[in-house]
């Protein structure tokens, strides 16, 4: 390779860590029963259930003194939000402090689930590792991840009707990429990767 060819792999391992990325997706999907899904079925979205989540978030700023709970309220209205930018009928469940259903909630899909995994990763790490390794297609060092499983509930019956798994991570940022934020980054891709399955689903009816 020409000097000036080197010159620009160099220039451009040395500017990844100031750029931003992340990457991931449904990683299991499964439908029981194609029939609910139509574009005029209304979803309903459930704060996402966090109480077992392995949390590795380590700052103290206020968006984050609850983590989990935050995360979970974005994650819902993120993805009422995307249901609804693909024309889609979609709100969010304000849960009653009982745990029971909201009275309004009797037709519909409902979707839920829980977050396996919130790790804010090493900022160290991605600045001087990871953005570096992303040449040779490695995410492994220092990235951020998110991780939830849910399913999507017939609200007249009860019974679940489609299943999924999504891991998101950020693998870097500017100067490494702040934690917090890449996993902001990480929910709203879960909500993105969610609301483009579901609107699928529903157009093939």
């Amino acid at each position: 390779m020409k000097r000036r060819g080197w010159l620009a792999v160099i220039a451009l391992a040395s500017a990844l860590p100031l750029l931003g990325s992340g990457c991931g997706g449904l990683d299991y999907t499964s439908v029981r029963d194609g029939r609910n899904f139509h574009t005029e079925q209304k979803f309903w979205v459930k704060e996402f259930y966090v109480d077992k989540a392995e949390g590795k978030i380590q700052r103290g700023e206020a968006y984050f003194r609850h983590p989990g709970k935050v995360l979970s309220q974005d994650l819902a209205r993120e993805t009422a939000e995307e249901l609804k930018d693909r024309f889609l009928k979609a709100d969010v469940i304000v849960q009653p402090d009982d745990g029971s259903l909201p009275v309004e909630v009797s037709d519909g899909l409902i979707v839920e689930g829980e977050v396996l995994l919130v790790d804010e990763g090493s900022q160290v790490g991605r600045y001087f590792l990871g953005g570096h390794f992303l040449l040779l297609g490695w995410y492994t060092f220092g990235h951020s991840t998110v991780t939830i499983t849910g399913r999507v509930v017939n609200a007249a019956d009860g019974k679940v009707v489609a299943e999924f798994t999504s891991s998101r991570w950020g693998s870097f940022g500017f100067l490494g990429g702040y934690g917090p934020h890449l996993i902001n980054e990480d929910v709203i891709g879960h909500a993105v990767d969610i609301a483009t399955w579901l609107a699928g689903l529903c157009r093939q009816r």
